[in-house]
Order: structure tokens, then sequence, then C-alpha cells
């Protein structure tokens, strides 16, 4: 029993949900509003058909078609390749065909989908057409057409039983005429056993040449090695000078950066024997600096001094101004006035 249905990005439903309930259910809607997209849907989940990319909404996305029924949970899931889900399991790459789990747990075939266009449903069939109907229903065309294959078969074996009984006859009146063949097989294991004798001396033969072989090539290689090995004393003796020749480049590499080394030191000592001749005059010179210095400070003191001693000399020089203008205003003032007593003359 189907439970609910749910479509997405699926022609004209973009996310609908429907739940059914026991019995017939009807669905109704303006024309154009996805009635039929739900049973293309259903089709789509039950028999994977129509095959392509029409199904899919004209604003892209993954297209998903979801079936809740009494015992399981289906879904069909289109992206960049087709999907079946049966609960936890996934299936892919099942061709133009649905998966044999998920038509095992449906079990709907065409009889259980009609379509829009579809006459009613056995009303306008004859009644041979509705008893064939049944009979397909009920799996019983299956039953005619599996005894009908039985008694095919029954027929073809019973003529050929009759076929192979008169071969039979024939080939044991045929027999008569090999009588002979135990001295044959007898003669013909006896000539087996000469052969795998022979064999076995050809292997034994094949073998006796490999060793001969593998003597004279181990022969050659010793007289070869020992050949080399006359040579052993001069060649150690040449790898002996090599390695002497390769101290001696060695120690001349380690010579020629000493030689190196002294030549910078030379340099060096050249180098600072010029700035040691040039100490002497450099200190005196430093000297007269210092002595310029102290001359320029000396000169700035006493620049300081004479400015100070000048504004002394200013200043005094106001200062008598100053107590002759004060002496000439107090005897203006005092008149004719007796110093010792302080009176006033006449």
């Amino acid at each position: 029993m189907l439970k609910s249905l749910r479509l997405l990005n699926f022609q004209s439903h973009k996310d609908s949900s429907l739940d059914f309930v026991d019995g017939v259910n009807i669905i109704v809607g303006n024309s154009d509003s996805g009635k039929t997209a739900i049973i293309r849907a259903l089709r789509k989940l039950f028999f994977n058909r129509p095959l392509g990319d029409a199904m899919c909404s004209t604003w892209g996305g993954k297209t998903e078609i979801e079936l809740f029924t009494d015992n399981a949970h289906i879904v069909y899931k289109k992206d960049k390749e087709n999907e079946y889900v049966l609960g936890d399991t996934h299936f892919k790459a099942f061709s133009t065909d649905v998966p044999k789990e998920i038509t095992d747990v449906l079990r709907i075939g065409d009889v259980n989908i009609q379509g829009q266009l579809d006459a009613p449903y056995l009303l306008s069939l004859s009644a041979g057409d509705v008893a064939s109907h049944f009979n397909k229903v009920a799996n019983l065309d299956k039953i005619d057409s599996s005894t009908q294959k039985v008694n095919s078969a029954i027929r073809e074996l019973t003529a050929d039983i009759k076929y192979k009984e008169a071969q039979d006859v024939k080939l044991t009146e045929d027999l008569k005429a090999f009588d002979y063949l135990p001295q044959f097989e007898k003669e013909v294991e006896e000539l087996e056993e000469l052969e795998k004798k022979s064999k076995e001396l050809d292997a034994s033969f094949t073998k006796l040449y490999q060793w001969t072989a593998s003597y004279y090539e181990v022969k050659d290689r010793i007289e070869y090695f020992q050949k080399t090995l006359s040579f052993e004393k001069p060649v150690n003796d040449i790898l002996k000078l090599i390695d002497e020749r390769a101290e001696k480049d060695a120690e001349v590499v380690k010579l020629d950066r000493i030689v190196s080394q002294l030549r910078i030191v030379q340099n060096k000592i050249a180098e600072q024997s010029k700035l040691i001749s040039l100490e002497t005059p450099v200190l005196e010179l430093l000297q007269l600096m210092e002595e310029r210095k102290m001359l320029v400070e000396r000169h700035a003191v006493l620049s300081t001094l004479l400015s100070q001693i000048k504004g002394i000399q200013v200043r005094i020089i106001n200062g008598n101004a100053f107590i002759l203008n004060k002496t000439k205003e107090f005897e203006k003032e005092m008149g004719s006035v007796c110093i010792l007593c302080g009176q006033k003359l006449n």
C-alpha cells in the first residue's frame, strides 16, 4: 500500500508532497497544474520509464522521487547519474532496468497503472480479453505456456530415445568388427611404455648435454679469470700509484690554498704598513685639531667675558650718569645747607 510521495524538481513540481489514504485517492487540480506529472513520477519510479532528462525541471537541480509504502522507503535520484535507494542500500549502474530488489519490494506491473487516455479498466474489453487478463494476473498463462513447453520437451525426448535405441543396436553390430582391440590395446600399452622409456632417455641425454655445455662454459670462464688474475699485480700497482697521485694532488691543493692565504695576509700587512706610516701625521693633525678646538673654546669664553665686561662698563657708565643726575637734583633741592648741621644758609 502506498503511503506518501514526494517530488523534488520533477517537471513542474519544485517540492511537492502527497499523503495517500486506504482505498481510492483522487487528485484534483486545474489543467497544467502537475496532476499527470504525479502519474509519470510513479511510472518513472516503478519502471524507470521514460528514459532521458525530459522529467527534470526546467530550472535545474537534482531530481528526486521519494515513496513510502507499508514496508519500504524507496528513492529515485537523478543528478549526474541515476540512482535507486532502498532503505540504506544504494543501487547504481543498473542500465535501463529497475534493480530486482526494488521490483521485488514494489510488486507492481503495467496492470497496476492506467494512463490518462487509456480506456476504462476492463469495461471496453471482450469476455475473452478479460479472461486472458485475469489469467495473466493469476499467472495462469505462465502455467499453460509451461505445460506446453513440458509436453513439447517430452515428445522431443521420446523421439530422441527411440533414435538412440536404434543407434545403439547399430553400434553394437559395428562393435563386433573391433574384437581385435584388446590385443591391440595391449600392444599400444607396450609401445607407450617404450615411448616413456625413450622420453626418459632423451631427458637424461638432454641433461647430460646441458651439463657438458655448462662444464665447458665454466672451464672457459676459469681460463679467462686466470688470465685476468695475471694482471692483478700490475693493476694493484697502478691503483696504488693512482692513490698516491690523489694524495699528492690533495697536498698540492692544500699548498695552493696556503699560498693564497699567505698572499692575502701579505696584502693586508702592506695595507696596514701604509696605515702605520700615516699614523704620525694623523696624530699631529689630531693634536692640532684638539688645540684648535681648545682655542675656539677659549675664544668663545673670552668673547663671552668681553661681552660681559662691556655690559658691566655700560652699566657703570649708566650708574655714574644716574648718580650725577641724582646729585644735581639733590643739590638743587637742598640749596645752601650746612653740611655739618644741615641748616639752610642765607
